[in-house]
């Protein structure tokens, strides 16, 4: 999708539904432990920065801390409130 020159709404959007399709799929995993491995592992930093901002918002709207370490080529850590 970067490649191709979708707007970051469009990225954002699908990976949200990319999101509510596994955690719905799986009954033991959560939002925020599969954006967090999805961040750890995302090689391409504009797409984790999507996913961060993803993230911060599903936490938000939770009302729960988040926490993630992100092993990226720039380090992303986001500690609970």
């Amino acid at each position: 999708m970067v490649i191709d020159g979708f707007s970051t709404a469009r990225i954002r959007r699908y990976l949200n539904a990319w999101l509510t399709w596994w955690v719905r799929t799986s009954q033991g995993w959560h939002h925020q432990t599969v954006l967090s491995q999805f961040i750890t592992h995302c090689r391409d930093r504009y797409i984790a920065g999507i996913a961060m901002a993803l993230l911060l918002t599903k936490e938000h709207e939770t009302g729960s801390p988040a926490r993630l370490v992100a092993g990226l080529d720039l380090t992303v850590t986001v500690c609970g409130r």
